[in-house]
């Protein structure tokens, strides 16, 4: 799609799209070899903890937006594909052309709204924030500089709250590997500066501030991709009404606070229990835990990257009503996830000690009961998501009510098992997968298969197909 055509085109998947995705989820691999054994040698149990507690609530805040991301961008994939208007549910016919007034109209409502969100998100870290540290750090005596510390983490976290929306731009206008490349410098930098400062010995310091210059990096390149010269052209000279900003966010809003919820749901089960367990267990066995949930989820981050990488083009192929091919693509993504998490997961299991071992890392892994446990958990979120996600691209949300139900429940027996049980990490990692698997983990997979008219067996049979059919095309 060139930038000076007012007429779309079908958004398609290309061979960059793909290679930077996997360079980036490589890198962030490569950037775990390399700065987590640093990380672990140099720290102590309770900066290592407390570092876990920061990545967790970095986690959190991004769903302080209740969705608005996402659906932002999906709602850009509809106007680059022809929506002449938005909708609160279902899509607006094509008509041919990009209407490039609604799309600056939904390009000031996310200004509008992330800056705003901003400001909430930074008085809230340096005031009810504060409180929870001083808790969990022993009245600020279990953590050096950990005040200083604090106050540039959440400084770091309202700035990325503020340019969060680039990638929904950059992703709902298809520009996946644009959208790859800033990420891959961000992370570029985040790696080098923590190595750097590590070695120099600034301990937590240099996670935060490697953080900080990681997000001003995204912020550059992104910018630099999504708003070109000739796309600046475009939109400068026309006219918005406030109102019409407003309109856009109402209509944004609708489904997004739906999925917030979703999102918070899911974030109970996979992350929230580490601040749980930060109220009623030390820091070294937080850091143990949250060890495990980054390594966890970086298997489920890779294995899920092509998925991502399809999701603006299955939400471009289901606006053009290419039936055939839509389920041609989701299989070959569910393939793919199955495949790259069996083994990550296998890979994890019997390797994992040996390697903390061997760099003489001053805290270890759970159990490989609890590991094991906690994989088949994630295995089952990250295959909800995918299905719940693909639900998604049709702007309806009916998991809403089971997710939060859900999430309640977990928090209750989360705190009930901690509070009066000895079944300290076993119940944690438990109960969200157990309670999940009463009705969530596969209600919705079998929505969407009944829809598709296919079990998850043909499913994965015809994404083998779909990948060998690639394979051969490009020998």
């Amino acid at each position: 799609m060139t930038e000076d055509c007012s007429y779309t085109m079908e958004i398609q998947t290309k061979k960059g799209d793909f290679y930077w995705s996997y360079i980036t989820q490589f890198f962030s691999v490569l950037s775990g070899i390399i700065v987590l054994p640093y990380m672990l040698t140099k720290l102590n149990e309770s900066e290592i903890g407390l570092n876990y507690i920061m990545l967790t609530i970095t986690g959190f805040v991004t769903l302080l937006d209740f969705g608005f991301a996402p659906q932002l961008g999906r709602n850009i994939t509809y106007i680059f594909s022809g929506s002449q208007s938005l909708k609160t549910t279902g899509i607006e016919e094509v008509k041919g052309e990009i209407n490039y007034t609604l799309l600056k109209s939904a390009i000031l409502a996310a200004k509008y709204v992330y800056n705003r969100l901003s400001y909430i998100v930074f008085i809230l870290l340096i005031t009810l924030g504060f409180v929870y540290v001083y808790f969990i750090t022993l009245r600020f005596t279990s953590v050096q500089n950990v005040e200083i510390i604090w106050l540039i983490f959440s400084f770091s976290i309202a700035v990325n709250i503020k340019i969060s929306y680039y990638s929904s731009l950059l992703n709902g206008k298809g520009l996946i590997a644009e959208a790859r490349k800033a990420l891959f410098y961000s992370k570029l930098t985040y790696t080098s500066v923590v190595f750097i400062l590590l070695f120099f010995n600034f301990k937590l310091f240099s996670i935060i501030i490697g953080n900080f210059l990681a997000i001003l990096i995204y912020w550059y390149f992104s910018h630099k991709y999504f708003f070109t010269n000739e796309f600046n052209k475009l939109i400068e000279k026309l006219y918005v009404e406030k109102k019409e900003v407003i309109e856009v966010i109402n209509t944004i809003k609708y489904n997004a606070i739906k999925l917030g919820a979703v999102y918070f749901g899911g974030f109970v089960v996979s992350r929230f229990s580490l601040l749980i367990i930060s109220l009623f267990l030390p820091l070294n066995i937080v850091g143990s835990y949250g060890l495990m949930v980054q390594l966890s989820g970086l298997i489920a981050t890779v294995s899920l990257t092509l998925f991502t990488v399809y999701q603006t083009r299955l939400s471009n192929l289901l606006v053009l009503n290419k039936n055939e091919e839509l389920k041609n693509e989701f299989a070959l993504t569910i393939f793919m996830f199955f495949l790259l998490f069996f083994i990550g997961a296998l890979l994890f299991v019997f390797s994992s000690n040996f390697l903390l071992t061997l760099i003489k890392s001053k805290i270890s892994l759970p159990s490989i009961l609890i590991l094991s446990v906690y994989l088949i958990v994630v295995f089952l979120e990250s295959n909800f998501t995918i299905f719940t996600s693909f639900i998604t691209l049709n702007n309806e949300i009916p998991y809403v009510k089971s997710t939060l139900i859900s999430g309640l429940i977990i928090l209750i027996l989360l705190f009930f098992s901690l509070k009066f049980t000895n079944l300290d990490l076993i119940g944690v990692v438990l109960i969200p997968g157990f309670i999940q698997l009463l009705y969530n983990y596969w209600k919705w997979p079998l929505f969407v298969l009944k829809e598709l008219k296919i079990n998850y067996f043909q499913l994965l049979q015809l994404g083998m197909k779909q990948a060998v059919l690639i394979l051969k095309l490009r020998k």
